[in-house]
């Protein structure tokens, strides 16, 4: 049984969500989410911390399958041994991908350079661990030209396993000190019941993962010890462009998937402690939030929250940039009930290849 269909059966006899019109039954487990490589020990959970510092950085895939890593990879590596955090969170395409015959041997170089950081390194997957490349142009609401190529799933799941045996769980959570983490894949297996189509997909957070989230963020919020809940995936809920978030919110998964990050009525917002949700797939920095701007490089905030959670898209770790994008990462600081995230450029314009 795959770990889909297995999540699927051990929710199925329990208290059920209704978003919408669908039902989605609330299980307070995730996978445990340990550093890559595949088979590492968790990270310890230093249950006493209150005061600890992590890093999060994303996008540091080649230019094209030609390519090796980029050399902005290795200047954050060394950037962040002069100053060790606690660990580092990393938000996917870590390599070229997209090739179910090439995948997995494009993984080692990756680990072989992010293990010189010196401290554990967790990551999610992203678009480029776990789609395959396109074959339609598709049409642009509302223009005249076509996109280009965009991601289909990889309906075969060897792209997952690659990702699997090298890294680990593609999705799941990790305590440290006053806080819990989770990571989610944004590039989930497709439902039985879902089909996107030829230009349909962007992205998707099946029924397991839903369900699985929406339990360890009950379990979470009723837990005395947690001050924090930090999320980190790929693909944003908030991107600078639309074209780039996690969508359509018209597939209902994705939909329950949102609601339970992304607070609607701040009134009666259930998740207090949700503090920031990390996003990457975008290559540069975008801040997002209803109330304040990043501004200065710098946002500090108090948790719990009614307000609800600030969203920043980190994508800058050696991809090829996009327009108004730069090469960077972020630190996060945790200070008893406050979190300050800071944006730190690295300054390096070598070439990543070719584009």
């Amino acid at each position: 049984m795959d770990r889909t269909l297995e999540l699927v059966a051990r929710v199925a006899l329990l208290s059920g969500l209704v978003l919408g019109n669908q039902v989605f039954a609330a299980d307070p487990s995730m996978p445990a989410l340990a550093p890559l490589p595949a088979g590492s020990q968790p990270i310890d959970p230093n249950k006493g911390a209150t005061s600890f510092s992590f890093v999060f950085a994303g996008d540091n895939r080649p230019a094209s399958a030609s390519c090796s890593q980029p050399p902005q990879l290795t200047d954050i590596v060394n950037a962040i041994k002069k100053s060790p955090p606690s660990f580092v969170l990393w938000g996917g395409d870590i390599i070229y991908g997209k090739d179910v015959s090439k995948a997995a041997g494009e993984y080692p170089g990756f680990i072989q350079i992010i293990q010189g950081v010196g401290v554990p390194v967790v990551s999610v997957p992203g678009n480029h661990e776990m789609s395959v490349k396109g074959t339609v142009d598709c049409p642009v609401p509302g223009k005249k030209h076509k996109e280009k190529k965009i991601d289909e799933p990889d309906r075969s799941g060897k792209l997952a396993a690659a990702y699997e045996a090298a890294i680990g769980a593609p999705y799941g959570m990790f305590r440290y000190g006053n806080a819990a983490f989770i990571g989610i894949n944004t590039d989930d297996a497709l439902d039985s019941d879902y089909d996107p189509g030829e230009c349909g997909y962007n992205g998707y957070v099946g029924k397991a993962q839903v369900a699985a989230l929406k339990g360890m963020l009950d379990a979470l919020s009723a837990d005395d010890s947690v001050v924090h809940i930090f999320a980190f995936m790929h693909r944003p809920l908030h991107g600078a462009k639309a074209k780039d978030e996690l969508g359509p919110d018209d597939v209902k998964e994705i939909a329950a998937f949102r609601a339970l990050l992304d607070p609607k009525d701040r009134t009666h917002w259930k998740y207090p402690k949700l503090s920031l949700v990390l996003a990457s797939h975008e290559h540069l920095f975008y801040a997002y939030d209803p109330d304040t701007a990043m501004k200065g490089g710098t946002l500090t905030r108090k948790d719990p929250s009614p307000d609800g959670p600030n969203f920043l898209v980190s994508g800058g770790a050696g991809a090829p940039l996009a327009d108004g994008g730069h090469f960077h990462y972020l630190t996060i600081d945790v200070n008893g009930d406050r979190v300050t995230a800071t944006y730190v450029p690295v300054e390096d314009s070598s070439s990543n290849c070719s584009k």
